[in-house]
């Protein structure tokens, strides 16, 4: 039979099953777009680096050209042209109006860029240095230090000496690298570090940001307070101006901290402007986001199974409740359900079934007793029509004695007679041990020996002792050898045979054989025997075969009865089926 109930996966593993599947796949999907998120928030931020350090570059390398512009032209200028050739033919006051002009030209070129310091003209003819705020004596380790670095050189030359960056021309450019070169006019543009600090520092927007500008051949160069352990993580993993790219983003991890930076190189300043900012403070909201998606989830859960636990004690508890009672039913126990009190639907449910199992039991036992007493009354009425076929021929054997005046077997059939009449009369019980049933078979045999004078010759075989005790119905083996000597061995008038054997198996069944030599079958009449014993409407008075058959079918069940066949002596086999399966069964009870 299918059983009515889900097995193992309930109702109530489904309803929770059912809610994780609909709010773990929501979370996930948000954990997804905040990662999405996150993604194109990185990609903005590295484009808007990448933008800042363009236009920041683009603003220097424009500075940087006009001023090297007006510093060529101030290289021809006919004042300081005239001072560096002329000087010793000067009059003091034209030579100190001519240094009046060049210091305003110079003051004029410095003022074009506030990322200009000071401007310093070397004139080594006059031992000279002319700045814009200053005139006085060649400072010579300055001027050695620059005059080296334009020597071998050709154009601009930058040069960073004692924490300045200078930018040199000298006058007349170096035209053969053999040549010893001496320049006459050294023009040096200082720049102003503390301005370009400030404008490195509006590149950082952020707490953990910075920007920096390194040298072509690795280094700081300036900086803006940028930790100097990111500078030189930096300058380690950017490549040098000689490799390709020049431009291009960069991430790096510090102390846990992962950075994004963005780089250009600039060959007009000849130095690699690169900015950076940790990802934490740009994603840092929508990490908390993440973490409250999170959280949130945690939450979903824990709130689905406080949920489902409450499902579990007001539906799924009672419901098992029912389901236990409703298999127990099936099994026969009806047993009722403590719903203690219960003023919901279940209430109601546990009350309609306690009381349809209560309406079922008295039903139920209503019919096993209607059921016990007709069969017992027709155990009965069958044993009570067995007693007159035997009664029937014992008289006739008396009066057959009697007129021959065999007294001697009139006294041996007169003590078996007793015998019989009293196994009848005193067991009263409808079930006896199968041992004074053999008993009471054997004297019934002794009987029909006197009747037939020895021409049937008897053996039963001793029974198995184990079985000796086992409980059977009353009368079931002599209506059998009855039958035997009726219908198969009454015409004998030799050699006639009846044998009784069993088939002992302890704990499933015993097999009680009996068979005869009697009138030869076939097995179509065997055939036809056998499915007459199942005909219900035969007459029960019929066969004394059809009795025990009926007999045992009711006492034992539909599986048990009596077997027909063809018995290897000719005649036929009579086989009866007692259960021995089980301590509850009547013929597995001792006496």
């Amino acid at each position: 039979m299918r059983r009515a109930w889900g097995g193992s996966f309930t109702i109530f593993h489904k309803l929770v099953v059912a809610f994780l599947l609909l709010i773990i796949p929501l979370n996930l999907i948000s954990l997804h777009f905040i990662d999405q998120g996150k993604n194109s928030v990185k990609e903005q931020l590295v484009r808007s680096l990448e933008s800042k350090v363009d236009y920041y570059s683009n603003l220097l390398e424009t500075d940087m050209d006009r001023i090297r512009r007006l510093q060529r032209e101030m290289l021809l200028d006919k004042d300081l042209q005239g001072i560096a050739y002329q000087n010793p033919i000067l009059p003091v006051y034209d030579r100190s109006q001519m240094t009046l002009r060049i210091r305003r030209s110079l003051e004029l070129i410095r003022g074009t860029s506030v990322y200009v310091d000071k401007i310093n003209a070397y004139i080594p003819a006059i031992d000279r240095m002319i700045s814009n705020s200053y005139y006085g004596s060649l400072p010579m380790e300055e001027y050695r230090a620059v005059v080296e670095s334009v020597s071998g050189m050709e154009g601009q030359v930058s040069l960073q000496w004692n924490d300045r960056w200078l930018e040199s021309m000298s006058y007349p450019e170096r035209l053969l690298s053999t040549e010893t070169y001496k320049p006459e006019i050294v023009l040096t543009v200082e720049l102003s570090t503390r301005m370009l600090k400030q404008a490195l520092g509006q590149m950082a927007d952020y707490a953990q940001s910075g920007a920096a500008l390194l040298r072509a051949e690795g280094g700081p160069l300036v900086s803006d307070g940028a930790d100097q352990r990111i500078v030189e993580s930096l300058i380690a993993s950017i490549p040098p101006a000689t490799e390709q790219p020049r431009t291009g983003r960069k991430q790096i991890v510090l102390d846990s901290t992962p950075y994004l930076a963005a780089y250009r190189y600039s060959p007009g300043l000849k130095a690699t402007l690169v900015t950076y900012v940790a990802e934490r403070e740009v994603f840092g909201e929508l990490d908390a986001y993440r973490w409250w998606i999170v959280q949130l989830s945690i939450a979903s859960v824990a709130i689905i199974l406080l949920f489902s636990y409450w499902i579990y004690r007001v539906l799924h508890k009672p419901l098992s409740a029912l389901v236990r009672s409703f298999r127990r039913a099936e099994q026969g126990k009806l047993e009722p359900i403590r719903h203690t009190g219960r003023r919901d639907e279940f209430g109601y449910l546990y009350e309609q079934y306690n009381q349809m199992a209560d309406r079922l039991d008295v039903l139920i036992h209503q019919v096993y007793e209607q059921k016990l007493r007709a069969r017992s009354s027709e155990l009965k009425q069958l044993q009570s029509q067995i007693n007159p076929h035997f009664l029937y021929n014992t008289y006739f054997i008396l009066y057959r004695l009697a007129n021959i005046e065999d007294t001697e077997n009139v006294a041996r059939f007169s003590s078996y007679l007793g015998e019989y009449f009293q196994y009848i009369a005193r067991h009263q019980s409808d079930e006896v041990p199968l041992e004074l049933e053999v008993k009471h078979t054997e004297t019934y045999a002794k009987i029909q020996n006197i009747r037939f004078d020895d021409r049937i010759a008897i053996r039963i075989e001793p029974l198995p002792p184990e079985a000796a005790h086992l409980i059977v119905p009353k009368l079931i083996l002599q209506p059998i050898v009855e039958n035997a000597y009726k219908h198969g061995l009454e015409n004998k008038r030799e050699d006639g045979i009846l044998v009784m054997s069993y088939n002992y198996k302890r704990g499933d069944r015993l097999t009680i054989a009996i068979e005869d030599n009697g009138s030869r079958m076939t097995d179509g009449e065997v055939e036809r025997l056998n499915i007459s014993l199942y005909e219900r409407d035969m007459e029960v008075e019929g066969t004394g075969l059809t009795n025990v058959h009926r007999r045992l079918r009711l006492l034992y069940g539909e599986d048990c009865g009596i077997r027909l066949s063809v018995s290897e002596y000719g005649g036929l086999k009579v086989e009866l089926d007692i259960p021995c399966a089980c301590e509850e069964e009547p013929a597995c009870t001792e006496s």
